[in-house]
């Protein structure tokens, strides 16, 4: 059931003829009403230019403006206004679900609605509409499981290279190359793979690129890259699930979170893959024509680089580490850009395809109700044919009292292909009727409360599929809460029945700290440290700049098979900052200064009482870093950041990981401490800190 009207038997009648003339802007013989149904021109506009362009009547809903932004009329171009009515509902619920459960700190419905939300509302609209028609069982498979799967290896993959990139640095640029790879390997390869499912079925389904309209490309499209984003979004997001039901996060940060993950990134996807695979698709087609193919807007290269050149854009904002209100507002414009290319292109494609020029049977107009030829434009409306439902196109009508009926014609899936029935009888141009034209009559309308009961059905399906996601997110969270217990700390001499023996590194009360495992000093030559590495941690990845060194710990997980702990690894990084740069600054200012430059969105967890860099007092804060972006793996960031001046020279010492709220239960923490860092573990991070010399007091290993 949709919003097409109903039919009752048909009243046995000859149908007046239909007064024709020549449509001044492509020459063919159409009805003469407000639309040229061959070409779509709007024959009733005084000035010519803007009546051909239409710019003010979207092809696909004739009472919007082309440039109205607006994403259910965009994103679902087959549904009238009156039918689009549960869509609107559904994507209002679904911003208002992120908003309240964001607000709650509740992190699975959040990531449940993030990934599911725009992809479930979009098969809906496939199944309302019977885009894929008698292969939509094969063809919604094949865009979803194929997409779903590319997504979640690229998640794997392009993940870890994004979030590596946003982590904290000293001096953060956005010349690196991590940073390149992540904002421009990252969009690049993940577009082009949302690409794939599209294309498979140019190349294996037989004849369903030929045979069929552009807004077929455009739906093909947009599901694979909803199912790619689908399966990023939970892969990316997964270990927010381990962090349990409410961790503490700002509510700005996780609304961000949501609003990008849930809205702007489905959306911006749909629409620029559906812009590619439309501009494809009427170039493959046998509907094709240099018409369409020399605009610009339809060229599918030019499309790929204009998405893609977004998309980049967006990776390089993410890498900007901008705070997270601007941050969204810059995905949303984005977005808002995308789909009015989109809008555009769809315009102009559905005006400039190749359309067979017949004047076909009667049918109802799904856009505005009337009795009206089947052409590929509604000579009443102006609605492409080819942005109407396909499942009710043709169908018979039912008119007035007393008005005739029209006769049941059958077309081509084609758009304005010739139908097998008989067409509307038409007058040559120019000739009077002898009944005078009153214009196409409007069909007997649906009952309301079948409409209603309709539109209520599918907003159940929708609530119940978010529903069935929560839920299942939801337990994952609590099964997988962390623990949080505080152990008995370890006593020097070893740590029984634990997973890993570290009593060499263990540095309690009176304990004498061991020899260093590597020795540094900066090449501007304003201080040196030792640096000194337990052995639980692993081997660092250690590099050198002109003003400090970074050790880089990978992840790693530990058990003796009875128990298993895992640690996220992390860096710490000592950096020295002199002269004009420091400009007097004291060492609050200068990790203020730090914080707000490369860590704008972090907030205080708490500051260290009695920070000292060496033996040098400073002054030293914790901080919640949580970092969004488009794409990536989500992690919460600690960092420890320390600062203390001697002689107009500061030295920094940075330290970072993921946040581990599991950290005081870990059966190895030598001394209790709220830092939540596994970096901290056996005293590493103090040996290091402590070590620190100005050149005045260079340290001797």
């Amino acid at each position: 059931m949709s919003d097409q009207p109903l039919n009752p038997p048909p009243v046995t009648a000859d149908m007046p003829p239909l007064p024709t003339h020549v449509c001044p802007y492509c020459s063919n013989v159409t009805p003469l009403a407000e639309y040229c149904g061959v070409c779509g021109s709007h024959l009733a506009h005084p000035h010519p230019g803007v009546a051909a362009r239409r710019a003010h009547a979207y092809s696909a809903n004739p009472e919007e403006h082309v440039l109205r932004l607006s994403v259910v009329s965009t994103l679902f171009p087959h549904l009238s206004h009156r039918s689009s009515a549960p869509f609107r509902a559904g994507l209002a619920l679904l911003v208002t679900l992120l908003v309240i459960f964001s607000a709650t700190g509740l992190e699975a419905p959040v990531i449940a609605l993030a990934a599911m939300g725009v992809p479930l509302l979009f098969q809906l609209y496939i199944h309302e509409v019977d885009v894929y028609e008698d292969g939509h069982l094969m063809l919604t498979a094949e865009t979803l499981l194929i997409g779903a799967g590319l997504g979640v290896g690229w998640a794997l993959l392009g993940g870890p290279i994004v979030s590596h990139a946003l982590q904290p640095t000293l001096g953060a640029t956005l010349g690196t190359w991590d940073v390149a790879k992540a904002a421009v390997l990252v969009p690049i390869v993940g577009q082009a793979l949302m690409l794939v499912p599209l294309l498979l079925v140019l190349l294996f389904v037989p004849g369903f690129g030929g045979r069929r309209e552009s807004l077929d490309g455009f739906s093909l499209g947009a599901a694979s890259a909803l199912g790619f984003t689908f399966a990023a979004v939970v892969t990316d997001l997964a270990n927010r699930l381990s962090d349990g039901l409410a961790p503490s996060r700002p509510f700005t940060n996780i609304l961000t979170e949501a609003l990008i993950r849930g809205i702007a990134t489905p959306v911006l996807a749909a629409a620029a893959t559906a812009l590619i695979g439309a501009s494809i698709w009427v170039h493959k087609s046998e509907r094709g024509t240099a018409s369409a193919g020399g605009r610009w807007i339809a060229n599918p290269l030019i499309v790929l680089v204009s998405v893609v050149a977004v998309q980049v854009g967006l990776g390089f904002a993410d890498q900007a580490r901008l705070s997270d209100i601007p941050l969204l507002v810059v995905h949303l414009a984005a977005t808002g850009v995308v789909l009015l290319a989109l809008r555009i292109g769809l315009h102009y494609i559905l005006l400039h395809e190749a359309h067979d020029v017949v004047v076909g049977p009667s049918t109802t107009c799904s856009q505005c109700y009337h009795v009206v030829p089947l052409m590929p434009f509604c000579p009443s409306c102006g609605v492409a044919l080819a942005a109407t439902t396909k499942r009710h196109r043709p169908r018979p009508v039912a008119l007035g009292a007393g008005l005739p009926a029209p006769v049941t014609g059958q077309v081509d899936e084609a758009a304005g292909a010739t139908p097998s029935g008989p067409s509307w009888p038409c007058l040559s141009p120019g000739t009077t009727p002898e009944t005078p034209w009153i214009g196409f009559a409007l069909a007997v309308g649906q009952p309301s409360p079948v409409q209603r009961a309709h539109h209520a059905r599918l907003l159940a399906i929708f609530s119940a599929g978010l529903v069935a996601i929560m839920v299942a997110l939801l337990l994952t969270a609590i099964t997988k809460e962390p623990d949080t217990t505080p152990v008995p700390r370890c006593h020097l001499g070893g740590c029984p029945g634990l997973p890993y023996q570290a009593s060499s590194q263990l540095l309690g009360s009176g304990t004498p700290e061991p020899p260093p495992d590597g020795s540094f000093t900066s090449e501007d030559r304003l201080f040196s440290l030792g640096f000194f590495v337990p052995d639980i941690l692993g081997r660092p990845t250690v590099t050198q700049s002109p003003s400090g060194l970074v050790l880089t710990f990978s992840s790693e997980t530990l058990s003796n098979g009875t128990n298993t702990v895992h640690l996220g690894g992390g860096k710490i990084e000592v950096g020295d900052v002199s002269g004009a740069a420091l400009q007097g600054a004291s060492p609050q200012q200068v990790v203020q200064n730090i914080v707000s430059t490369d860590m704008p969105s972090a907030s205080l967890a708490y500051e260290m009482p009695d920070a000292l860099v060496g033996d040098v007092p400073g002054y030293g804060g914790v901080y919640d870093d949580d970092v969004n972006s488009a794409s990536g793996e989500q992690i919460d960031y600690r960092v420890g950041l320390m600062a203390a001046i001697v002689n107009g020279v500061a030295i920094i010492v940075m330290a970072l990981g993921p946040d581990d709220p599991s950290f005081q239960s870990l059966p190895f923490l030598s001394h209790p401490s709220f830092v939540d860092l596994d970096l901290a573990i056996n005293g590493g991070l103090d040996a290091i800190t402590n070590s620190i010399r100005w050149t005045s007091q260079t340290f001797q290993p």
